[in-house]
Order: C-alpha cells, then sequence, then structure tokens
C-alpha cells in the first residue's frame, strides 16, 4: 500500500516495515520485528538498532556512531 500527501512525499507500507520518502531525496525506512516493533531505522546512510525484552520493554538502542543506550525496568 502506497500513500502521498500533496506536497510529494509518500508512506510506502509493506509486511517488513514502512519507507517515508521525499521529493527533495530524503528517506527513512522502518523496519519491525515478528511482534511488530521497530527493530530498526534506517536513513541518510545510518542505521539505529533496537531491542526488546520478552515482555516488549526497549532495552537497547545502538546509534550509528556506536553509542548505545540501555534500558533496565523494575517490576
Amino acid at each position: 500500500m502506497e500513500g502521498q500527501d500533496p506536497r510529494g512525499n509518500s508512506l510506502d507500507f509493506h509486511e517488513d516495515g514502512i519507507r517515508h520518502s521525499g521529493v527533495d531525496g530524503w528517506a527513512l525506512q522502518f523496519v519491525r520485528d515478528a511482534q511488530g516493533r521497530i527493530s530498526q531505522i534506517h536513513g541518510a546512510g545510518q542505521t539505529h538498532h533496537y531491542q526488546y525484552d520478552s515482555a516488549g520493554n526497549l532495552i537497547s538502542h545502538s546509534e550509528p556512531s556506536g553509542a548505545q543506550s540501555n534500558y533496565r525496568y523494575s517490576a
């Protein structure tokens, strides 16, 4: 499925994610895992990675620079 706004920006929906692109050439791709959570975001030649625990909580975000943020949750 695909949609386009009046400015020409588009959204393309696929089984494995969404691609959002603009008329000036920029694009972001959101990749989802089997549970439907965002696992990667690709854009401008860089990729962000996201990991989740078994409860679906975000536990890690890795940036293209190599920096990583980790998250913990209390019960």
